[in-house]
Formats: C-alpha cells, structure tokens, sequence
C-alpha cells in the first residue's frame, strides 16, 4: 500500500478493455513465471489498436534483450510514421 494501491485489486484484463492508447504487447516464449497464454488473453481482451510479439527463447522480462529494436520499429511504425498503420 505504499504506492497507495494494493496490487490485489488490479485488474489487468478489465484495464485493456477500457484502453485507447495503441499497444504493442511483447512477451518471451520461454517465460515460465508469466506464461505466454496470459499475454494471449491481453491482447484479445485489449479494446486498442494493438500488436502482438512472441520473441523466442526469451524468458522472464528478458524480450528486450533478446529482440532487434529495429525489428520492433519495422512492425510497429508504417512508411508514413504513423504506429500500427
């Protein structure tokens, strides 16, 4: 409660549906304290424009080390600058 929240009441599902902010979801493939089903059900749940990125063999909080930042810029920005289009 330090924060002035209590982790017990996040809702992360019930949070990306009410979003409007374009997200990319990234998660590792061989995160065995999150699992990847989890992010899953994020992203299907997410009411935003979104992405979805499986980096393989990437553990826990591990995917931004283990993915090329160009390739994530390629996805997610469009020829024109424009995220997601």
């Amino acid at each position: 409660m330090r924060a002035g929240y209590d982790l017990n009441d996040a809702a992360p599902i019930e949070a990306v549906k009410r979003s409007v902010t374009p997200t990319l979801f990234i998660h590792g493939e061989a995160d065995k304290f999150i699992p990847c089903s989890m992010m899953h059900k994020l992203f299907e749940a997410a009411s935003c424009e979104k992405m979805c990125m499986v980096v393989p063999g990437a553990d826990h909080v591990m995917s931004v080390r283990n993915v090329d930042p160009a390739l994530v810029e390629r996805k997610v920005i469009s020829e024109e600058g424009h995220v997601f289009r």
